[in-house]
């Protein structure tokens, strides 16, 4: 019966998958989150994550704008 079982569920937990992130790119997937709480992602909240990167990690506009885009989809793509 316990051989059953063992096949059934895999005898084990499979590996978690590894990525290779970048932390500025998690900071802002996270501040995304953190965004749609509430379920709504307005204008005012990307503005104001891109405002945090830029004051908080030293980037220019540019770097944050494309640090948020990324982290958007880090967000979008994630498993809640």
């Amino acid at each position: 019966m316990a051989g059953f079982f063992s096949r059934l569920f895999g005898g084990g937990r499979p590996d978690a998958p590894i990525r290779d992130l970048d932390s500025y790119e998690a900071a802002a997937a996270l501040l995304v989150e953190a965004a749609l709480a509430d379920g709504v992602y307005a204008n005012l909240e990307s503005d104001m994550i891109a405002e945090i990167l830029v004051t908080s990690f030293a980037m220019d506009a540019d770097r944050a704008d494309a640090v948020l885009k990324r982290g958007e989809q880090l967000a979008e793509e994630a498993t809640d």
